[in-house]
């Protein structure tokens, strides 16, 4: 299944980092220089976006965008391979 990859708000990212935290799901918190990235595992597929079929893995990212602000983005994925990419950035 292909992923979903959006950019999103940083309410829109703090709400859904709120909302997982609250419903007890398991939540990985990579350090960044402004902002952090959390991997959120989703395995029972119940955590999702309106419209957009649910995958195991839910990643909310910041990417650089200059030396002051960033922008946020969600990647919704099957793959692991992807988690790992995150994941070594944290190394």
């Amino acid at each position: 299944m292909k992923d979903y990859n959006r950019q999103i708000t940083y309410n829109s990212l703090n709400n859904f980092v709120d909302y997982a935290v609250s419903k007890g799901y398991d939540l990985e918190v990579i350090e960044g220089v402004l902002n952090d990235t959390c991997i959120i595992n989703n395995y029972d597929k119940e955590l999702s976006i309106k419209g957009v079929k649910a995958r195991d893995f839910i990643i909310l990212y910041p990417k650089f965008q200059n030396a002051q602000s960033n922008s946020f983005h969600i990647l919704m994925t099957d793959n692991e391979n992807e988690v790992n990419k995150f994941m070594a950035l944290a190394d």
